[in-house]
Protein backbone atom coordinates (compact mmCIF):
# COMPACT_ATOMS: atom_id res chain seq x y z
CA UNK A 1 0.00 0.00 0.00
CA UNK A 2 1.63 3.49 -1.22
CA UNK A 3 0.70 6.68 0.93
CA UNK A 4 0.88 8.94 -2.56
CA UNK A 5 -1.95 6.69 -4.18
CA UNK A 6 -4.49 8.10 -2.09
CA UNK A 7 -3.11 11.36 -1.10
CA UNK A 8 -5.77 13.57 -1.86
CA UNK A 9 -8.02 11.39 -0.44
CA UNK A 10 -6.41 11.54 2.89
CA UNK A 11 -5.70 14.93 3.33
CA UNK A 12 -9.50 15.52 3.20
CA UNK A 13 -9.81 13.38 5.44
CA UNK A 14 -7.38 14.14 8.07
CA UNK A 15 -8.31 17.50 7.43
CA UNK A 16 -12.11 16.78 8.49
CA UNK A 17 -10.96 14.42 11.30
CA UNK A 18 -8.33 17.43 13.08
CA UNK A 19 -11.36 19.71 13.26
CA UNK A 20 -12.74 17.44 15.16
CA UNK A 21 -9.59 16.44 17.32
CA UNK A 22 -10.15 16.59 21.25
CA UNK A 23 -13.26 17.35 21.59
CA UNK A 24 -14.23 13.71 23.04
CA UNK A 25 -11.13 13.41 25.20
CA UNK A 26 -10.15 10.23 27.09
CA UNK A 27 -13.82 9.29 28.57
CA UNK A 28 -12.68 6.99 30.32
CA UNK A 29 -11.92 8.91 33.67
CA UNK A 30 -15.42 10.39 33.73
CA UNK A 31 -16.62 6.71 34.58
CA UNK A 32 -17.39 5.84 38.14
CA UNK A 33 -17.72 2.27 37.66
CA UNK A 34 -19.82 -0.06 40.46
CA UNK A 35 -20.72 1.89 43.30
CA UNK A 36 -22.20 -0.05 45.54
CA UNK A 37 -25.79 1.34 46.91
CA UNK A 38 -28.60 0.36 48.70
CA UNK A 39 -32.03 2.13 50.55
CA UNK A 40 -35.04 0.84 52.56
CA UNK A 41 -38.05 2.90 51.46
CA UNK A 42 -42.02 1.85 52.09
CA UNK A 43 -41.75 0.12 48.19
CA UNK A 44 -39.36 -1.11 46.24
CA UNK A 45 -39.70 1.21 43.93
CA UNK A 46 -39.00 3.87 46.12
CA UNK A 47 -36.15 2.09 47.33
CA UNK A 48 -34.40 1.94 43.82
CA UNK A 49 -34.36 5.58 43.38
CA UNK A 50 -33.21 6.95 46.70
CA UNK A 51 -30.37 3.54 46.34
CA UNK A 52 -29.71 5.11 42.93
CA UNK A 53 -29.39 9.12 43.64
CA UNK A 54 -27.46 7.70 46.68
CA UNK A 55 -24.94 6.26 44.09
CA UNK A 56 -25.13 9.62 41.63
CA UNK A 57 -24.09 11.74 44.66
CA UNK A 58 -21.20 9.60 45.77
CA UNK A 59 -19.99 9.08 42.20
CA UNK A 60 -19.39 12.56 41.61
CA UNK A 61 -17.66 13.23 44.60
CA UNK A 62 -15.45 10.53 43.54
CA UNK A 63 -15.03 11.81 40.18
CA UNK A 64 -14.10 15.57 41.52
CA UNK A 65 -11.37 14.17 43.84
CA UNK A 66 -10.28 11.97 41.45
CA UNK A 67 -9.72 15.12 38.81
CA UNK A 68 -8.72 17.54 41.22
CA UNK A 69 -5.42 17.90 43.84
CA UNK A 70 -5.58 17.27 47.48
CA UNK A 71 -5.35 20.64 48.52
CA UNK A 72 -8.05 21.83 46.44
CA UNK A 73 -10.59 19.31 47.44
CA UNK A 74 -12.04 22.62 49.88
CA UNK A 75 -13.55 24.02 47.25
CA UNK A 76 -15.61 20.99 46.21
CA UNK A 77 -18.98 20.23 47.51
CA UNK A 78 -19.86 16.98 49.62
CA UNK A 79 -22.49 15.36 47.98
CA UNK A 80 -22.44 12.59 49.57
CA UNK A 81 -23.34 14.22 53.06
CA UNK A 82 -25.24 16.85 51.91
CA UNK A 83 -22.44 19.38 52.10
CA UNK A 84 -21.76 22.71 50.43
CA UNK A 85 -17.42 23.48 49.54
CA UNK A 86 -15.93 24.82 52.38
CA UNK A 87 -13.62 27.06 51.28
CA UNK A 88 -14.41 30.50 49.99
CA UNK A 89 -12.96 31.93 47.04
CA UNK A 90 -8.75 32.78 47.42
CA UNK A 91 -7.76 36.14 47.15
CA UNK A 92 -5.87 37.00 43.89
CA UNK A 93 -1.77 37.70 44.61
CA UNK A 94 -2.26 41.28 43.06
CA UNK A 95 -5.81 43.04 43.64
CA UNK A 96 -4.64 45.27 40.39
CA UNK A 97 -4.42 42.44 38.20
CA UNK A 98 -7.40 41.72 37.33
CA UNK A 99 -6.29 39.08 34.95
CA UNK A 100 -5.85 36.86 38.29
CA UNK A 101 -7.36 33.64 38.12
CA UNK A 102 -8.79 32.93 41.37
CA UNK A 103 -10.34 29.27 42.94
CA UNK A 104 -13.79 29.82 43.97
CA UNK A 105 -16.07 26.46 45.60
CA UNK A 106 -17.99 24.83 42.77
CA UNK A 107 -21.38 25.60 42.81
CA UNK A 108 -23.42 21.86 42.48
CA UNK A 109 -26.45 20.82 44.37
CA UNK A 110 -27.48 17.09 44.14
CA UNK A 111 -30.72 18.21 42.15
CA UNK A 112 -28.64 18.92 39.06
CA UNK A 113 -26.50 15.80 39.04
CA UNK A 114 -28.81 14.76 36.14
CA UNK A 115 -27.59 17.23 33.58
CA UNK A 116 -24.01 16.40 34.24
CA UNK A 117 -24.44 12.32 33.91
CA UNK A 118 -24.65 10.68 30.77
CA UNK A 119 -25.52 7.65 31.69
CA UNK A 120 -25.90 4.60 34.20
CA UNK A 121 -25.36 0.61 33.93
CA UNK A 122 -26.95 -1.46 36.85
CA UNK A 123 -25.06 -4.66 38.32
CA UNK A 124 -25.90 -7.76 41.12
CA UNK A 125 -29.46 -5.91 41.51
CA UNK A 126 -31.50 -7.26 44.35
CA UNK A 127 -34.57 -6.14 46.22
CA UNK A 128 -37.43 -7.19 47.94
CA UNK A 129 -40.71 -5.56 48.76
CA UNK A 130 -38.93 -2.59 50.23
CA UNK A 131 -34.93 -2.64 50.01
CA UNK A 132 -33.08 -2.59 47.06
CA UNK A 133 -28.93 -3.25 46.18
CA UNK A 134 -27.14 -2.69 43.33
CA UNK A 135 -23.88 -1.92 41.86
CA UNK A 136 -23.70 1.10 39.20
CA UNK A 137 -21.41 2.43 36.97
CA UNK A 138 -21.93 6.10 36.35
CA UNK A 139 -20.80 7.96 33.10
CA UNK A 140 -20.69 11.54 33.26
CA UNK A 141 -20.64 14.80 30.32
CA UNK A 142 -16.80 15.32 30.24
CA UNK A 143 -17.44 18.88 28.88
CA UNK A 144 -19.99 19.89 31.59
CA UNK A 145 -17.48 18.46 34.34
CA UNK A 146 -14.89 20.85 32.52
CA UNK A 147 -16.54 23.31 32.80
CA UNK A 148 -17.67 23.35 36.04
CA UNK A 149 -13.92 22.94 37.55
CA UNK A 150 -12.78 25.79 34.62
CA UNK A 151 -15.90 28.26 36.54
CA UNK A 152 -14.47 28.13 39.82
CA UNK A 153 -10.71 28.30 38.65
CA UNK A 154 -9.25 24.68 39.74
CA UNK A 155 -6.64 23.27 37.75
CA UNK A 156 -7.42 19.27 37.20
CA UNK A 157 -6.08 16.21 35.09
CA UNK A 158 -7.57 13.69 32.93
CA UNK A 159 -4.71 12.70 31.46
CA UNK A 160 -3.95 8.83 32.20
CA UNK A 161 -0.69 6.99 32.83
CA UNK A 162 -0.16 3.67 31.18
CA UNK A 163 -1.45 1.21 32.60
CA UNK A 164 0.33 -1.26 34.85
CA UNK A 165 0.10 -4.68 36.07
CA UNK A 166 -0.17 -5.15 40.21
CA UNK A 167 0.24 -8.29 41.74
CA UNK A 168 -0.89 -8.48 45.36
CA UNK A 169 1.91 -9.70 47.49
CA UNK A 170 0.74 -10.87 51.11
CA UNK A 171 3.15 -12.03 53.90
CA UNK A 172 1.95 -13.56 57.45
CA UNK A 173 4.36 -14.68 59.92
CA UNK A 174 3.50 -18.28 58.06
CA UNK A 175 3.92 -18.16 54.88
CA UNK A 176 3.63 -15.79 51.23
CA UNK A 177 0.22 -15.71 49.11
CA UNK A 178 -0.01 -14.32 45.70
CA UNK A 179 -1.29 -17.12 43.30
CA UNK A 180 -3.36 -19.25 46.10
CA UNK A 181 -6.88 -19.05 46.47
CA UNK A 182 -6.68 -18.43 50.07
CA UNK A 183 -5.74 -14.89 49.32
CA UNK A 184 -7.44 -12.51 50.89
CA UNK A 185 -5.48 -9.49 50.00
CA UNK A 186 -5.70 -10.39 46.41
CA UNK A 187 -9.64 -10.46 47.43
CA UNK A 188 -9.76 -6.66 47.97
CA UNK A 189 -7.37 -5.41 44.93
CA UNK A 190 -10.08 -7.29 42.91
CA UNK A 191 -13.34 -5.91 44.45
CA UNK A 192 -11.66 -2.61 43.76
CA UNK A 193 -12.13 -0.70 40.18
CA UNK A 194 -8.93 0.09 38.67
CA UNK A 195 -9.24 0.86 35.06
CA UNK A 196 -10.68 4.84 35.16
CA UNK A 197 -8.26 5.84 37.39
CA UNK A 198 -5.60 8.57 36.40
CA UNK A 199 -3.00 5.94 37.15
CA UNK A 200 -4.93 2.59 36.07
CA UNK A 201 -4.14 -1.02 36.92
CA UNK A 202 -5.01 -4.40 35.73
CA UNK A 203 -4.68 -7.47 37.73
CA UNK A 204 -3.18 -10.49 36.33
CA UNK A 205 -5.85 -14.02 36.26
CA UNK A 206 -4.47 -16.09 38.48
CA UNK A 207 -4.51 -18.91 36.33
CA UNK A 208 -1.58 -21.85 35.71
CA UNK A 209 0.04 -19.75 33.04
CA UNK A 210 0.57 -17.05 35.59
CA UNK A 211 1.71 -19.46 38.35
CA UNK A 212 4.52 -21.33 35.50
CA UNK A 213 6.04 -17.91 34.28
CA UNK A 214 6.28 -16.09 37.02
CA UNK A 215 6.53 -18.46 40.31
CA UNK A 216 6.11 -16.64 43.92
CA UNK A 217 9.46 -16.30 45.11
CA UNK A 218 10.12 -14.63 41.50
CA UNK A 219 7.61 -11.95 42.03
CA UNK A 220 8.70 -11.80 45.70
CA UNK A 221 12.35 -11.48 44.64
CA UNK A 222 11.62 -8.90 41.66
CA UNK A 223 13.47 -11.46 38.87
CA UNK A 224 13.31 -9.60 35.82
CA UNK A 225 12.91 -12.32 33.56
CA UNK A 226 9.72 -13.61 35.23
CA UNK A 227 7.82 -9.92 35.45
CA UNK A 228 9.24 -8.99 31.96
CA UNK A 229 7.07 -12.16 30.80
CA UNK A 230 4.15 -11.69 33.13
CA UNK A 231 4.35 -7.65 31.19
CA UNK A 232 4.21 -9.05 27.90
CA UNK A 233 1.62 -11.26 28.23
CA UNK A 234 -0.85 -8.41 30.09
CA UNK A 235 0.37 -5.88 27.59
CA UNK A 236 1.59 -3.55 30.27
CA UNK A 237 5.10 -1.41 30.30
CA UNK A 238 5.35 -1.61 34.57
CA UNK A 239 4.74 -4.09 37.03
CA UNK A 240 3.75 -3.14 40.67
CA UNK A 241 4.48 -5.24 43.58
CA UNK A 242 1.27 -4.31 45.95
CA UNK A 243 3.47 -6.07 49.28
CA UNK A 244 1.08 -6.62 51.95
CA UNK A 245 2.82 -7.99 55.32
CA UNK A 246 0.25 -9.00 58.27
CA UNK A 247 0.94 -9.17 61.57
CA UNK A 248 -1.35 -9.97 64.44
CA UNK A 249 -0.37 -7.80 67.51
CA UNK A 250 -2.41 -8.35 71.03
CA UNK A 251 -6.00 -8.75 69.18
CA UNK A 252 -5.26 -6.37 66.56
CA UNK A 253 -3.63 -6.21 62.80
CA UNK A 254 -1.28 -4.36 61.54
CA UNK A 255 -0.99 -4.63 57.68
CA UNK A 256 2.29 -2.63 56.04
CA UNK A 257 1.48 -2.00 52.44
CA UNK A 258 4.04 -1.22 49.76
CA UNK A 259 3.83 -0.59 46.34
CA UNK A 260 6.94 -1.14 44.51
CA UNK A 261 8.12 -0.82 41.31
CA UNK A 262 9.26 -3.99 40.52
CA UNK A 263 9.31 -3.42 36.68
CA UNK A 264 9.61 -1.53 33.73
CA UNK A 265 10.68 -1.83 30.28
CA UNK A 266 11.99 1.64 29.31
CA UNK A 267 9.15 2.69 27.04
CA UNK A 268 7.00 4.01 29.55
CA UNK A 269 6.84 7.73 31.22
CA UNK A 270 4.78 6.89 33.80
CA UNK A 271 7.58 6.43 36.70
CA UNK A 272 7.00 7.87 39.96
CA UNK A 273 9.05 8.01 42.48
CA UNK A 274 8.83 9.35 46.12
CA UNK A 275 11.39 9.58 49.09
CA UNK A 276 10.20 6.82 50.98
CA UNK A 277 11.94 8.77 53.95
CA UNK A 278 9.58 11.93 53.31
CA UNK A 279 6.57 10.47 52.70
CA UNK A 280 4.11 11.17 56.16
CA UNK A 281 1.00 9.96 56.78
CA UNK A 282 -1.28 11.10 59.05
CA UNK A 283 -2.58 8.81 62.01
CA UNK A 284 -5.93 10.13 62.48
CA UNK A 285 -8.57 7.30 62.75
CA UNK A 286 -6.48 4.70 63.67
CA UNK A 287 -4.95 4.37 59.92
CA UNK A 288 -1.17 5.50 58.30
CA UNK A 289 2.07 5.67 60.41
CA UNK A 290 4.65 8.05 60.41
CA UNK A 291 7.33 6.40 57.94
CA UNK A 292 10.25 7.53 60.98
CA UNK A 293 8.00 3.66 62.07
CA UNK A 294 8.30 2.13 58.87
CA UNK A 295 11.14 -0.02 57.79
CA UNK A 296 13.88 1.13 55.71
CA UNK A 297 13.51 0.22 51.80
CA UNK A 298 15.56 -3.09 51.67
CA UNK A 299 13.83 -3.96 48.06
CA UNK A 300 15.55 -3.73 44.79
CA UNK A 301 12.67 -1.66 42.96
CA UNK A 302 11.55 1.80 43.92
CA UNK A 303 9.05 2.44 46.78
CA UNK A 304 6.06 4.36 44.83
CA UNK A 305 3.50 4.38 47.14
CA UNK A 306 3.26 2.95 51.50
CA UNK A 307 1.40 2.89 54.25
CA UNK A 308 0.65 1.20 57.23
CA UNK A 309 -3.20 0.61 59.22
CA UNK A 310 -4.72 -1.10 61.30
CA UNK A 311 -7.81 -2.84 62.42
CA UNK A 312 -9.37 -5.45 64.25
CA UNK A 313 -8.06 -8.43 64.03
CA UNK A 314 -11.32 -10.43 63.42
CA UNK A 315 -12.46 -8.34 59.81
CA UNK A 316 -9.57 -7.89 57.51
CA UNK A 317 -11.56 -7.95 54.51
CA UNK A 318 -12.64 -4.25 55.96
CA UNK A 319 -9.26 -3.59 56.73
CA UNK A 320 -7.77 -4.54 53.30
CA UNK A 321 -10.41 -3.05 51.33
CA UNK A 322 -9.26 0.68 53.40
CA UNK A 323 -6.23 -0.16 52.94
CA UNK A 324 -6.39 -0.96 49.16
CA UNK A 325 -8.76 2.61 48.55
CA UNK A 326 -6.01 4.85 50.61
CA UNK A 327 -2.85 3.19 48.64
CA UNK A 328 -4.69 3.33 45.12
CA UNK A 329 -5.24 7.60 45.70
CA UNK A 330 -1.23 7.66 47.02
CA UNK A 331 -0.27 6.25 44.05
CA UNK A 332 -2.01 8.21 41.92
CA UNK A 333 -0.89 11.48 43.75
CA UNK A 334 2.50 11.86 42.05
CA UNK A 335 0.93 11.87 38.33
CA UNK A 336 -1.68 13.64 38.83
CA UNK A 337 1.03 16.60 40.70
CA UNK A 338 3.26 15.91 36.93
CA UNK A 339 -0.45 16.49 34.74
CA UNK A 340 -2.40 19.16 37.00
CA UNK A 341 -3.24 22.01 33.86
CA UNK A 342 -4.41 25.44 34.60
CA UNK A 343 -6.72 25.03 31.96
CA UNK A 344 -6.98 29.08 31.46
CA UNK A 345 -3.69 29.19 30.03
CA UNK A 346 -4.22 28.43 26.06
CA UNK A 347 -1.34 28.11 23.74
CA UNK A 348 -0.34 27.91 19.82
CA UNK A 349 2.08 24.83 18.63
CA UNK A 350 2.75 23.96 15.44
CA UNK A 351 4.38 19.88 15.00
CA UNK A 352 6.07 18.92 12.36
CA UNK A 353 4.82 14.67 11.91
CA UNK A 354 6.96 12.24 10.61
CA UNK A 355 6.03 8.94 9.74
CA UNK A 356 6.71 6.03 7.62
CA UNK A 357 3.34 4.79 7.20
CA UNK A 358 -0.35 5.06 7.16
CA UNK A 359 -0.52 2.79 11.04
CA UNK A 360 2.28 5.40 11.99
CA UNK A 361 0.46 8.60 11.11
CA UNK A 362 -2.66 6.90 12.58
CA UNK A 363 -0.69 6.52 15.26
CA UNK A 364 -0.10 10.21 15.88
CA UNK A 365 -3.10 11.77 15.07
CA UNK A 366 -5.46 9.41 17.43
CA UNK A 367 -3.18 10.01 20.20
CA UNK A 368 -3.20 14.32 19.55
CA UNK A 369 -7.00 13.61 19.80
CA UNK A 370 -7.06 11.73 22.91
CA UNK A 371 -5.09 13.93 24.65
CA UNK A 372 -7.00 16.57 26.76
CA UNK A 373 -4.31 19.08 26.30
CA UNK A 374 -5.18 19.55 22.48
CA UNK A 375 -8.00 21.71 22.55
CA UNK A 376 -7.99 22.32 18.13
CA UNK A 377 -5.97 20.68 15.88
CA UNK A 378 -5.49 21.55 11.84
CA UNK A 379 -3.65 19.45 9.45
CA UNK A 380 -1.46 21.55 6.54
CA UNK A 381 0.86 20.28 4.57
CA UNK A 382 0.84 16.31 3.96
CA UNK A 383 3.67 14.24 2.19
CA UNK A 384 3.93 10.56 2.43
CA UNK A 385 6.24 11.13 5.48
CA UNK A 386 5.47 14.32 7.29
CA UNK A 387 2.59 16.43 8.19
CA UNK A 388 2.63 20.17 9.46
CA UNK A 389 -0.19 19.96 12.34
CA UNK A 390 -1.16 23.43 14.08
CA UNK A 391 -2.50 23.10 17.58
CA UNK A 392 -4.44 24.67 20.06
CA UNK A 393 -3.12 23.31 22.92
CA UNK A 394 -3.38 23.87 26.90
CA UNK A 395 -1.14 23.43 29.69
CA UNK A 396 3.06 23.69 30.00
CA UNK A 397 5.07 22.13 27.55
CA UNK A 398 6.34 19.26 29.84
CA UNK A 399 2.60 18.02 30.48
CA UNK A 400 2.15 17.60 26.52
CA UNK A 401 5.41 15.88 26.34
CA UNK A 402 4.59 13.47 29.33
CA UNK A 403 1.07 13.49 27.94
CA UNK A 404 2.63 11.71 24.60
CA UNK A 405 4.77 9.61 25.57
CA UNK A 406 1.82 7.61 27.52
CA UNK A 407 1.32 6.46 23.55
CA UNK A 408 5.14 6.04 23.26
CA UNK A 409 5.28 9.02 20.60
CA UNK A 410 8.10 11.40 21.50
CA UNK A 411 7.88 15.23 21.16
CA UNK A 412 11.10 17.42 20.67
CA UNK A 413 12.65 20.25 19.38
CA UNK A 414 15.39 20.52 16.46
CA UNK A 415 18.23 22.85 17.26
CA UNK A 416 16.47 25.61 15.34
CA UNK A 417 13.96 25.54 17.74
CA UNK A 418 11.02 23.88 15.64
CA UNK A 419 8.87 20.82 17.33
CA UNK A 420 8.48 17.60 15.89
CA UNK A 421 6.73 14.45 16.85
CA UNK A 422 7.29 10.51 15.42
CA UNK A 423 7.18 7.83 16.94
CA UNK A 424 9.72 6.75 20.12
CA UNK A 425 12.11 4.43 17.50
CA UNK A 426 11.54 7.39 14.32
CA UNK A 427 12.44 9.89 16.78
CA UNK A 428 15.49 8.28 18.61
CA UNK A 429 16.72 8.08 14.47
CA UNK A 430 15.50 11.66 13.40
CA UNK A 431 17.04 13.42 16.55
CA UNK A 432 20.15 12.54 15.57
CA UNK A 433 19.76 12.98 12.38
CA UNK A 434 18.65 16.69 12.72
CA UNK A 435 21.29 19.74 12.09
CA UNK A 436 20.40 23.15 12.21
CA UNK A 437 19.77 23.39 8.19
CA UNK A 438 17.82 20.38 7.76
CA UNK A 439 14.45 21.80 8.40
CA UNK A 440 15.01 25.10 6.97
CA UNK A 441 13.19 26.89 4.50
CA UNK A 442 10.76 23.69 4.61
CA UNK A 443 7.33 25.53 3.58
CA UNK A 444 4.40 25.55 5.88
CA UNK A 445 6.51 25.85 8.81
CA UNK A 446 6.24 29.67 10.75
CA UNK A 447 8.86 31.28 12.22
CA UNK A 448 9.13 31.31 16.68
CA UNK A 449 11.87 33.69 17.17
CA UNK A 450 14.99 31.71 17.06
CA UNK A 451 14.22 28.59 19.00
CA UNK A 452 11.86 30.54 21.16
CA UNK A 453 9.17 27.97 22.76
CA UNK A 454 5.88 29.06 21.28
CA UNK A 455 4.21 26.89 24.12
CA UNK A 456 5.30 29.95 26.52
CA UNK A 457 3.84 33.96 26.35
CA UNK A 458 4.50 35.51 23.59
CA UNK A 459 4.41 39.69 23.52
CA UNK A 460 1.41 40.98 24.40
CA UNK A 461 0.04 37.60 25.61
CA UNK A 462 -1.50 37.56 29.21
CA UNK A 463 -1.72 34.00 28.93
CA UNK A 464 -4.97 33.98 30.72
CA UNK A 465 -8.67 33.27 29.69
CA UNK A 466 -7.96 34.01 25.57
CA UNK A 467 -7.55 31.84 23.01
CA UNK A 468 -4.41 32.91 20.60
CA UNK A 469 -4.68 32.32 17.21
CA UNK A 470 -2.61 29.66 16.26
CA UNK A 471 -0.05 29.52 13.64
CA UNK A 472 -1.79 29.84 10.18
CA UNK A 473 1.45 27.60 8.93
CA UNK A 474 0.72 26.41 4.88
CA UNK A 475 -2.66 25.26 4.07
CA UNK A 476 -1.95 23.96 0.46
CA UNK A 477 -1.80 26.47 -2.57
CA UNK A 478 -5.03 28.51 -2.75
CA UNK A 479 -6.51 26.23 -5.59
CA UNK A 480 -6.66 23.23 -2.82
CA UNK A 481 -4.01 21.41 -4.15
CA UNK A 482 -1.27 20.44 -1.59
CA UNK A 483 1.93 20.88 -1.36
CA UNK A 484 5.18 18.93 -0.55
CA UNK A 485 7.30 19.32 2.37
CA UNK A 486 10.73 19.63 0.88
CA UNK A 487 12.05 16.32 2.65
CA UNK A 488 15.80 16.30 4.29
CA UNK A 489 17.04 13.10 2.19
CA UNK A 490 20.31 12.86 4.98
CA UNK A 491 17.13 11.35 7.08
CA UNK A 492 14.80 9.77 4.97
CA UNK A 493 16.44 9.02 1.81
CA UNK A 494 15.00 10.26 -1.66
CA UNK A 495 11.59 9.69 -2.06
CA UNK A 496 11.42 8.95 -5.79
CA UNK A 497 10.47 5.37 -7.53
CA UNK A 498 7.44 5.07 -4.77
CA UNK A 499 4.43 5.87 -6.84
CA UNK A 500 1.89 3.11 -7.29
CA UNK A 501 1.87 0.73 -10.25
CA UNK A 502 -0.78 -1.93 -11.88
CA UNK A 503 -4.75 -2.15 -11.76
CA UNK A 504 -4.86 -0.18 -8.35
CA UNK A 505 -3.39 2.67 -8.93
CA UNK A 506 -4.68 5.86 -8.27
CA UNK A 507 -7.04 4.41 -6.27
CA UNK A 508 -7.92 6.49 -3.03
CA UNK A 509 -6.52 5.04 0.02
CA UNK A 510 -8.53 5.92 3.10
CA UNK A 511 -7.07 6.01 6.46
CA UNK A 512 -8.69 3.59 9.19
CA UNK A 513 -8.97 4.87 12.21
CA UNK A 514 -7.69 2.46 14.78
CA UNK A 515 -9.86 1.57 17.29
CA UNK A 516 -9.20 0.41 21.01
CA UNK A 517 -8.27 -2.94 21.25
CA UNK A 518 -9.83 -5.94 22.37
CA UNK A 519 -7.04 -8.13 23.53
CA UNK A 520 -7.77 -11.33 24.84
CA UNK A 521 -5.53 -10.45 27.50
CA UNK A 522 -7.15 -11.52 31.18
CA UNK A 523 -8.20 -8.71 33.64
CA UNK A 524 -9.22 -9.71 36.30
CA UNK A 525 -8.65 -12.82 39.24
CA UNK A 526 -12.13 -14.24 38.77
CA UNK A 527 -11.04 -17.53 37.75
CA UNK A 528 -9.18 -18.72 41.08
CA UNK A 529 -10.05 -16.27 43.64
Amino acid sequence: MYLRSGLAALIMLVTVLGHAAAQGGNRAVFIVPEVPVYAEADTAAAAQQIAQDRGRRRAMDILLRRLTAEEDWGYLPDLSQGQPASAVAAEPEDIYDLETQTKSSVQLTAGELPLYEEGFAIFDEKTSSTTYRARITYRFKPESVRRLLEESGLPYSEAQARRALVLPVLETESDTYLWETRNPWARAWLARPLGNELTPLVLPRGDRQDMSVAPVEDVKGLNPQALARLADRYNTPQVILARGRLEDRDGEYVLRVRLIDAYLDGRSGARQVIDSEAAKYDDEGGYGADSAQMEAPEERGHVLAEAVFTGSNDDFPALAQTAVETTVARYARGWKEKTLVDHAAIRPLQLVAWFGSLDEWADIRIALENTPLVRDMEVGVFTNQSAVIDLTVIGQQEQFVLALRQDNLDVWQSPDGRWNIAGMDRAEQLRSGFTDASLEGLPGLEENGQGRDPMMNRPGDTGRGTMQEPPRGLRGRDDGAPTALELPEDIFGPSEGTEPTGPDAGAPVMLEPKEPGQDDEPQSLEEIY
